[in-house]
């Protein structure tokens, strides 16, 4: 679970201390080392996402590189034939 923003979060002792006597300065520290995290984080974020979809391009491809046949074993190994379209 990604939680934004929880830097910022009036239960932390600190940050309801700094709330409390208006110590502006660090609650701005808060906010940029959270942008930072976030910043971060969506960059990983792409990255995967980028990578898991060159990974299903290469799995179709592979897969539609074989030699068709009307009906394939079925690769689990339950026993059951699985039929490609074709």
């Amino acid at each position: 679970m990604i939680i934004i923003g929880e830097k910022i979060n009036g239960a932390i002792p600190s940050i309801k201390q700094a709330i409390a006597e208006k110590n502006e300065a660090l609650i701005i520290e808060r906010t940029l080392a959270q942008a930072k995290a976030d910043k971060v984080f969506a960059q990983q974020r792409a990255k995967a996402e980028k990578a898991q979809a060159r990974a299903a391009e290469v799995a179709e491809r592979e897969r539609d590189a074989l030699p068709h046949a009307p009906c394939v074993p079925d690769v689990v190994g339950c026993g059951w034939l699985r039929c490609r379209p074709g």
